[in-house]
């Protein structure tokens, strides 16, 4: 087994590596055929050859909020007050929708940072959602199972994993996803065997469902939704012969690449595998019981399928490096430098720091080999969550770019009949009352954040600090050049890099797979595809630019300010746009059942 700080560092950073693999700048997230990734996979060389780095692969949202929840655990240290950490965490989470362009983050965990309110008394504490069964808390929680490694720290990884993961996802498929990710990291770093992480979690649900009781908030909310996750992860349990002692793991003979699609979908809430709650965890569970000690058949399995892909890659990739490290990985494979790793082992194993170390809450152990003599003091309490993606020493890469920069401008070639389709992702049965998937967001809300990237080419350390902060869109995105734009309105377009200079997205080749996310069925209750939505519907979607072609100069001033709708998005002239649904704000905040 690998040295147990090597298995920190391996989790970190092949929890991005994961992410980025399955992401593959959106092409193979959302490429629903896994016979069509894995031949894809094969003509770059295979696994053994694929090179993980800047600027053909970035890491997606999941990774950019799992470095947020390291970044709040390093900086809260050896603290016990649990409020001041669940502070610093709403804080972080807040902060980190500022570097998700080109990321497609989940639309609940956009909506639920920007509600929640750091540095107010319970500013973290959020109502409960009945849509909130989504995947995007199992995503970013693997780092709490560092955290709070050992069987005494049990109760500690509970609540935080649910305080945690609620901020965003305050329902039990989706909270209980950010438990079963954490906890089985914990496992993997006690050495336990992976056969028994199953029932280890089902027999830690009740003392959850205790915690959630404990707080007071929302109880019978919770206990009504209680049942899906348990339910779903027994069923699944019995079938792998895994739910109790003596346990014998049983697979299918035949369990290939189509066998695995089919058997995810039927995990799933709504037929795309891993983006729920309780799915995402046990597709990346299966494919650690299933590979062993392989990288190579973990990625085929766990990242190379049809389903939400970088979800489970990220919770896989983790799993599989807290166990065994970078065993027989390819160095390719894991060019992205990780630092949060250390600084967890530091916080979880004290007594093996020298007292010097134990004071330190962010980064002053490099692990690309710079001396720590030669870092900066400036440098080791900056890049707390430094992950630099293109080979640029951590030391030397300001703190502010290294997670901004990684933004591709390549894509795949994945037909658009084989993208999933938008009522799959974005939908994210919104309206269904018993909360569940998909947990990604609408470019709208993109362009609410603002980006990271500078949609001229231009490096981000000679973009001005204003521009970078800008968060609303003003510059027209169908085939107008950067260049044809007055400089007033590129200091306010920073979230208009969903679109390159030639017009075309940057991250799908075309605006066409793009545009199935963007004219999302978010609206309807039923998830009936794009087409068959009202236009009155479709305008109601979150859009903050123009897409027809019409100067935003044309546009009312009045639509202009207008967070989420201010123009009609499919093909629908705004002439034939009632002003009432013009005004309209996005309806995905779904009313709360309050206890």
């Amino acid at each position: 087994m690998a040295d147990i700080r090597e298995r920190y560092i391996a989790c970190m950073v092949l929890a991005g590596v994961g992410d980025a693999m399955g992401y593959k700048c959106g092409t193979w997230e959302f490429c629903t055929a896994g016979r069509m990734i894995h031949e894809e996979m094969k003509a770059l060389g295979g696994v053994e050859k694929l090179e993980i780095k800047f600027p053909h692969w970035i890491v997606s949202d999941d990774t950019v909020m799992h470095l947020a929840t390291g970044d709040a655990l390093v900086e809260h240290g050896q603290d016990a007050d649990k409020e001041s950490l669940y502070d610093k965490t709403a804080h972080y989470y807040q902060e980190c929708m500022n570097d998700m362009h080109g990321r497609a983050p989940g639309i609940t965990s956009s909506s639920s940072c920007r509600s929640l309110r750091p540095g107010q008394p319970q500013g973290y504490q959020l109502e409960f959602d009945k849509r909130g069964g989504g995947c995007g808390a199992a995503m970013r929680s693997m780092c709490i199972g560092l955290r709070y490694p050992s069987e005494d720290d049990l109760d500690d990884l509970i609540s935080y994993a649910i305080e945690a993961g609620r901020m965003t996802h305050h329902h039990p498929t989706g909270y209980l996803g950010s438990l079963a990710s954490a906890l089985f990291v914990s496992y993997a770093i006690q050495g336990k065997p992976p056969i028994e992480w199953g029932a280890g979690l089902f027999s830690t649900l009740p003392k959850a469902l205790q915690h959630i009781k404990s707080q007071g908030r929302y109880v019978e909310n919770n206990k009504k939704a209680w049942s899906f996750f348990e339910t779903k992860w027994k069923e699944y349990l019995e079938e792998r012969g895994l739910k109790e002692p003596p346990f014998e793991l049983k697979f299918p003979d035949q369990y290939d690449v189509e066998e695995r699609d089919s058997f995810y979908q039927s995990l799933s809430y709504d037929g795309w595998g891993g983006a729920s709650g309780h799915d995402a965890p046990m597709i990346a569970y299966d494919a650690v019981l299933g590979a062993g000690d392989s990288w190579v058949e973990l990625c085929k399995r766990g990242i190379l399928h049809g389903g939400d892909n970088d979800s489970t890659g990220t919770i896989a990739g983790a799993l599989f490096g807290a166990m065994y490290g970078f065993k027989e990985i390819p160095e390719c494979n894991y060019k992205i430098k990780e630092e949060m790793g250390v600084n967890l082992y530091k916080l979880s194993h004290p007594e093996n720091v020298e007292p010097a170390n134990q004071k330190e809450t962010n980064v002053s152990v490099p692990v690309d080999n710079v001396p720590p003599s030669k870092v900066e003091p400036s440098d080791q309490k900056e890049t707390s969550a430094s992950a630099s993606v293109d080979d640029v020493p951590c030391d030397k890469a300001k703190p502010a770019n290294l997670k901004e920069t990684d933004i591709s401008t390549t894509a795949g070639d994945v037909p658009s009949d084989k993208v999933a389709p938008a009522d799959k992702r974005e939908s994210d049965t919104s309206m269904n009352p018993n909360g569940f998937p998909s947990d990604k967001v609408e470019p709208a809300d993109q362009n609410k954040i603002g980006m990271s990237m500078n949609v001229d080419g231009v490096p981000l350390d000679k973009v001005e600090k204003a521009n970078q902060k800008e968060t609303n869109v003003s510059v027209p995105v169908d085939n107008v050049p950067p260049s044809k734009v007055e400089p007033s309105d590129q200091k306010e377009t920073s979230a208009s890099a969903i679109y390159g200079r030639d017009g075309k997205n940057p991250f799908w080749g075309s605006p066409g797979p793009a545009d199935k996310r963007e004219s999302d069925t978010s609206m309807n209750p039923n998830g009936v595809p794009s087409d068959k939505v009202e236009p009155a519907d479709q305008n109601k979607i979150g859009m903050s630019m123009n897409v027809d072609g019409v100067p935003l100069d044309k546009v009312e001033k009045a639509n202009q300010k207008e967070t989420n709708v201010s123009v009609p998005v499919d093909n629908v002239p705004p002439s034939k746009v009632e002003p009432s649904d013009q005004k309209e704000t996005s309806a995905h905040v779904a009313d709360s059942d309050k206890s």
